[in-house]
Order: structure tokens, then C-alpha cells, then sequence
């Protein structure tokens, strides 16, 4: 083994991991508790397993902190690196899954320094991450910063380190917004080439067909006018709760003051019970009209008889299984994440 080859422990490794992602993760009571702790003192902090029950049932693979009013949730990032403390056991976040953080120390050597050659470590996480990845995060102990994947609007130092497209680059210069390959990058690894297929495994035995998982939230792109080529989005209107509409209109009889409207049936299967509410209505003459709903029918009435009188009134319930959802709580980074997915989508970054 060439000379310097230090053995470095799991606990410094997660640290060196963590510091250079500029994550401060202190350990986990547990990532085996299902149900939210009743009585949980502050600070108490859970990583939080598949089959949660209650407050943490949609918060599956977060790690939860109570503050001591409320739990707080971390959406975890690719790699994060997590002790927990009933297992004694570390936890990476890998590939969408947590799973356990085994380290070999391999004694091969790379050399990445032009005056002293300095050799460095090389770590296998069996298959949990490219041992590249970690070799250039240890690199940091010799000048050099692993920043992860490399992204447009931050900020680069010399000897900065950054994934781009399977590769690793190291910043010659001090840049932002110029991906890599360019003049401000240079090739440190290039990632392996794909290996041969391996052989076909037995086939597995069916596993139980999952719930069916709310539909998720839409907006609507339409050409206008049709055939014209040019394209535009119906955004849904923003709201502290879910909200369906629909607009209707009703023609009054001869002498009456008083008219009914059939509900649409897909409308009333869409929307909570009892949640359907007539909001505004527009009547053909300067009349007072009243509603109300009485199961799948709109009952109109005017203060006075007015002939051929019409009212159009529209009509709005809570979505199907979004009762009392309202102003739902997010993380910081999943704010930060939200705004680059809107300004990416607006200045054409996505492609079909």
C-alpha cells in the first residue's frame, strides 16, 4: 500500500459527506416507529419508515424533528448520510431508498495533486453510490470541494468539484453559469463504460397491488384558435383548498318564480358530500334571486315574477378526499425546490 494511505472511520466519513453537501444532520432516535410518539420531547428527531400511520403517513422516508408544538419534516437529498443511534448503524439516502452504509477501503490510489501527489482513499459503498463520488468528497482534506451535481445559477471556486453528465470536473477558475466541458473545467474521472447485461434472475412472485393514490393536481395546455399552432396554459386558480367549479344556466317559466337545475352527476361524484355551494349568480333582469341546493338539484327563486327571465350562476365544491386540507405545510427545500421548477419551466429548460 503506497505511503499516507490513512484508514479513515465511518463517523468521519459521514461527516466529511454531510459537510460538503452543507447538511447538519444529528442522529435519529430510531427509523423503525410508526406512529408518531405521543409524548415526544424537543429535538426528538425520527427517521420515517413505509407503512407510517397518522401524521406521518405522507411524510414516508422524511426525517421528523418535533420542535416542541409540531414535528418539522426534512425531504432528504440523494446521499444523505444519517446515524441511527437505536441500531448504532449509519444511513445513506440513495436511489430514492435508505439503506444501510456499508465502507470498504480498497487499497488503490489516485493521485490529483500537481506538487506533492498526495494519494487518497478510494471508498466502495457496494453499489449504493459511485465510489468516484466519495473518493472526491475526501478530496476536500486536500484543497478541493465536492459540490455535488453541477447547476446554472450557483457560484464555483477554483478546485471546486461537480457531477456533470456521469463525469467529475474540477473548476480551474472561479465561474458561474458555464457547464462543464468548457475553459472553466477540467476532466478529473470519466464515468466507467456501461459492462455486459448479467443473466437473467427467476422471476419473482407477484407482490399485493398497492391503494390507489389521489389523482394528481392539473393544468390544461390548449391550442386557440384550433389548427392555428399556437398554444396556451389554463392554469388552475391558486387556493388554500382543492375547488372544483361549474357553470350552469336556468330559464325561469311562464309566471313562475321559481326554477329548478339538474347538477351534473360526474360533478357531484367528483366533489365532497354537502360541499357543493352556489357562489355567484347573473340574472337577465335587475332581480333578487336566492339558491340552494337540494341533492343533485340547484332550486332558484326571484323576490318577483319578470318574463323570460334566465340566471346564470356558478357552482363550486371540495375535491374528493381533500376535506380540510387546507394551507398544507412544506420544508424550506421544498419551497426553494418549487421555485426552480417554476422559473426553469418558464424560461423553456424543459423538453419533452
Amino acid at each position: 500500500m503506497p505511503k499516507n494511505i490513512e484508514v479513515i472511520s465511518q463517523e468521519t466519513v459521514a461527516s466529511i459527506v454531510n459537510q460538503n453537501r452543507g447538511v447538519n444532520l444529528s442522529p435519529v432516535i430510531s427509523q423503525g416507529v410508526t406512529d408518531p410518539p405521543p409524548s415526544p420531547d424537543e429535538g426528538d428527531r425520527y427517521l420515517i419508515p413505509a407503512g407510517a400511520t397518522g401524521e406521518w403517513a405522507v411524510h414516508e422516508d422524511d426525517i421528523a424533528q418535533w420542535d416542541g408544538a409540531e414535528w418539522d419534516y426534512t425531504d432528504p437529498a440523494a446521499n444523505y448520510t444519517i446515524y441511527v443511534s437505536d441500531e448504532e448503524l449509519y444511513y445513506i439516502y440513495s436511489n430514492g431508498v435508505w439503506g444501510t452504509f456499508p465502507l470498504t477501503l480498497h487499497a488503490d490510489t489516485h493521485y490529483r495533486n500537481a506538487v506533492d501527489e498526495l494519494p487518497l482513499a478510494t471508498i466502495s459503498l457496494d453499489g449504493l453510490c459511485p465510489s468516484w463520488v466519495y473518493e472526491k468528497v475526501l478530496a476536500s482534506g486536500y484543497g478541493q470541494t465536492w459540490r455535488g451535481e453541477w447547476l446554472m445559477a450557483e457560484t464555483y471556486d477554483e478546485n471546486d468539484l461537480v457531477e456533470y453528465d456521469g463525469n467529475c470536473y474540477i473548476a480551474v477558475v472561479a465561474n458561474i453559469g458555464d457547464p462543464p466541458p468548457g475553459s472553466s473545467w477540467e476532466l478529473l474521472c470519466s464515468k466507467g463504460d456501461v459492462g455486459p447485461a448479467g443473466p437473467q434472475g427467476e422471476q419473482g412472485i407477484q407482490g399485493p397491488i398497492g391503494p390507489q393514490g389521489p389523482p394528481g393536481d392539473k393544468y390544461a395546455i390548449i391550442e386557440i384558435p384550433e389548427g392555428s399552432g399556437r398554444y396556451y396554459s389554463m392554469v388552475t386558480v391558486e387556493a388554500p383548498e382543492v375547488l372544483f367549479m361549474d357553470r350552469y344556466s336556468c330559464r325561469f317559466k311562464r309566471n313562475a318564480i321559481e326554477a329548478r337545475c339538474k347538477l351534473d352527476g360526474k360533478l357531484i361524484r367528483s366533489c365532497e358530500p354537502g360541499s357543493i355551494q352556489v357562489v355567484s349568480s347573473v340574472s337577465t333582469a335587475p332581480v333578487m334571486i336566492g339558491a340552494e341546493i337540494d341533492g343533485n338539484v340547484v332550486r332558484l327563486r326571484a323576490n318577483r315574477y319578470v318574463e323570460n327571465l334566465s340566471v346564470n350562476f356558478v357552482v363550486m365544491g371540495t375535491r374528493l378526499g381533500r376535506e380540510r386540507v387546507r394551507f398544507q405545510r412544506r420544508t424550506k427545500r421544498q419551497f426553494e425546490s418549487n421555485q426552480r421548477f417554476w422559473t426553469d419551466l418558464l424560461q423553456g429548460k424543459f423538453h419533452a
